[in-house]
């Protein structure tokens, strides 16, 4: 199995979900445009906790996936200072 597989995976399977969740929440529940909000939010979650597992249990990306931490700041002003001008670039 190919390392992205499982994201793959994990996307459709979310994806096919969430016409379950819309259905479930503006036809069922009769919620309306609140309910396409709180499916597409289940729908988001599910993909979020299922690839954080995914990361998490794999050991080649199990350090992409890390909580914020106070030193994840550390070097914020060397980025600010790539990232600003850059994306004046872009702008432009």
């Amino acid at each position: 199995m190919k390392k992205s597989e499982p994201a793959v995976y994990i996307q459709v399977f979310t994806s096919l979900a969430h016409i379950g969740w819309c259905y479930l929440f503006v036809f069922t529940f009769d919620f309306k445009i609140v309910g396409l909000g709180l499916a597409g939010f289940i729908t988001n979650l599910m993909q979020y906790v299922g690839l954080l597992m995914y990361t998490s249990c794999n050991e080649e990306t199990r350090d992409a996936s890390f909580c914020f931490r106070k030193d994840t700041l550390k070097d914020t002003k060397g980025y600010l200072a790539l990232a600003v001008p850059s994306m004046l670039m872009m702008c432009l």
